[in-house]
């Protein structure tokens, strides 16, 4: 199965401000969602949504980030499927990770 998506996206600096979402799906049928990528020298995402999923039986979408510096508050990395497939690889790469478990605000 080819991949329904592919999504890259190279910058030096990477910002994801609160509520933003990067998601890659497919709907239905056999596809995988595919490959979700960021990379840059830093990656910064507050209160966000990275995902990659599926509906139907193909696999969730692999996520990998990478960056010298990767920070993560409140934000939310998924590849899941609701169908048969299996979820997808997620890979977080860099000299330092901090990540921040805080909840989200509620609207």
């Amino acid at each position: 199965m080819a991949p329904v998506v592919s999504w890259k996206s190279s910058a030096p600096e990477i910002t994801l401000g609160q509520d933003s979402e990067i998601n890659i799906s497919a709907l239905s049928g056999t596809g995988d969602a595919g490959v979700l990528t960021l990379a840059g020298t830093t990656i910064t995402a507050v209160d966000a949504d990275i995902k990659g999923e599926t509906f139907g039986e193909g696999k969730g979408a692999d996520i990998a980030l990478t960056a010298e510096d990767i920070t993560l508050s409140g934000t939310l990395i998924n590849s899941s499927t609701e169908g048969v497939g299996a979820g997808g690889f997620i890979a977080l790469s860099a000299d330092t990770i901090s990540i921040d478990r805080r909840k989200r605000p509620r609207e």
